[in-house]
């Protein structure tokens, strides 16, 4: 069956206008956004801070560093609360120059059992401004209560005065995963005091230097001759003591040795009368420490005599007994220290008995005979 052309074209054009419409409705429809919902309504006193955000893994790790394991042998200058003390104690705590100063290390360990003893200091000749005289080993011993206590003796003396304060020392205990150093709170001072009086006495002020004046011509002239006098006059003395020259009406009187002299000179002394004495007995050892060891002790002082003992041959014992007798006699010369007679006896014989014991120390081996082939 056929259709007419009419019909045809009327039905195209039918079509053409509904895919038309087909497609503005559709093309309109995808250019309109679609409709976002409205935010609840909020009161303004509802309004909430915004919860700030869970930091991630890295940004924690940065704002706390983690703790790092202890490492062995890792030192910790400050132990834990309850578990060590440490203190040093000196006595005297004053004392005259030279004189002998005790200083005691105690540790008081509480903590769990070292590793191995606990190292003291390594002691040198000096600690700070004062001399190291003696050094003690190292005690270990637990008390009643169960704790841990080390401890050192160090003898220390000084020959200057004024205020001697020690450095800080450290102790260090080993323990399975650290070692824990141990310093004193307080640092430990001592005080040395001068031996010679406070108060001045008469004709010790300070007076003003005198102007110079000019000598007259007569008073250089005999000024000249004196003095040419004394020196011609000690030459010849000199000469003669060495070369043994005879001259008319004197005999030469060889000097005695250095051990009789000392013995003759110190029992001329009398006890009763002990600043004379206790000069004396100054004088006579300081004369035979100086024949004997041909230093000027006469006019050394008693620090500097003890450092010429130090460098001799005589034993450390015997020297300082010497010294801290001389230093006795000091405080009786300078400071007047009242003494009884029964204590110059004694230290007249202890000026004798350290003169012997000198003697023997430097006395020269006798040689051994050789064997008989």
């Amino acid at each position: 069956m056929s259709r007419s052309l009419p019909e045809i074209w009327r039905s195209g054009l039918v079509a053409l206008v509904l895919l038309a419409l087909v497609l503005l409705t559709t093309g309109t429809a995808l250019a309109q956004p679609a409709a976002e919902p409205a935010p609840p309504a909020t009161e303004p006193s509802a309004v909430t801070e915004p919860e700030p955000a869970e930091p991630r893994p890295a940004e924690t790790e940065a704002a706390e560093p983690r703790s790092a394991e202890p490492r062995p042998e890792a030192a910790s200058s400050q132990p834990r609360p309850g578990v060590a003390t440490f203190k040093v104690e000196l006595s005297p705590t004053e004392i005259t120059v030279g004189d002998r100063v005790d200083a005691e290390l105690t540790v008081v360990w509480m903590g769990p059992e070292p590793t191995s003893e606990p190292r003291f200091p390594t002691w040198q000749e000096t600690w700070g401004k004062a001399e190291v005289l003696e050094t003690g080993e190292v005690e270990s011993f637990v008390d009643q209560s169960g704790r841990r206590i080390y401890r050192q003796g160090v003898t220390l003396t000084a020959f200057e005065t004024g205020d001697f304060a020690l450095p800080k020392v450290t102790v260090a205990v080993p323990l399975d995963d650290e070692t824990v150093e141990l310093t004193p709170e307080d640092p430990a001072s001592f005080v040395v005091q001068s031996v010679l009086p406070e108060e001045e006495g008469e004709g010790l002020e300070p007076r003003d230097a005198a102007p110079l004046r000019a000598l007259s011509p007569d008073q250089r002239f005999w000024w000249t001759v004196g003095v040419l006098a004394a020196l011609t006059l000690g030459l010849a003395w000199q000469l003669w003591r060495r070369l043994g020259i005879a001259l008319p009406g004197l005999t030469l009187r060889p000097l005695a040795p250095p051990l009789e002299e000392l013995l003759e000179k110190l029992r001329q002394l009398d006890p009763a009368a002990p600043e004379p004495a206790h000069t004396g007995i100054s004088h006579t050892l300081r004369n035979f420490l100086g024949r004997r060891l041909a230093v000027p002790a006469v006019e050394s002082t008693t620090s500097e005599i003890q450092r010429l003992l130090r460098q001799s041959d005589i034993p450390p014992t015997i020297a300082q007994g010497a010294v801290r007798l001389l230093q006795e006699c000091d405080q009786v010369k300078f400071a007047r220290l009242e003494v009884t007679e029964a204590i110059t006896d004694d230290r007249l014989l202890k000026a004798r008995e350290l003169a012997r014991e000198i003697e023997d120390a430097l006395r020269p081996p006798e040689p051994v005979a050789e064997a008989e082939a």
